[in-house]
């Protein structure tokens, strides 16, 4: 069984490397995102994330702090999106707290802040 930040940590790369199906592993079946309302369960985090990422040429990303107690984890984070080879990529930094249960990824918010 990972430990909460290997879960979160295990997530963003295989959304950084657009591996979707992968993404479903850390998911716990009842999985659901109390700020993206259209995200309950695995295959709904999937196929919203399908539609934010996929197809993008590069996804960088970079862990400002991460913290992990007990039953609940939480990283404030930047992503660097590039669309295509040579565009200027989307800039987002964003925090996200999760409640880990039965050692899974169970529930999830989140704040998104656009960065120039």
């Amino acid at each position: 069984m990972l430990d909460a930040k290997s879960l979160v940590d295990g997530l963003y790369e295989a959304l950084r490397n657009q591996d979707f199906e992968k993404c479903q592993t850390y998911l716990h079946p009842d999985f659901q995102s109390e700020t993206q309302p259209e995200e309950t369960g695995p295959d709904a985090f999937r196929r919203s994330h399908e539609q934010l990422l996929g197809g993008a040429h590069r996804i960088e990303r970079r862990v400002l702090h991460a913290l992990s107690e007990h039953d609940m984890a939480c990283c404030l984070h930047e992503f660097s999106i590039y669309p295509k080879a040579e565009a200027v990529p989307v800039c987002v930094r964003v925090a996200d707290f999760y409640e880990i249960r039965d050692g899974l990824l169970f529930r999830h918010w989140d704040a998104v802040q656009f960065l120039p």
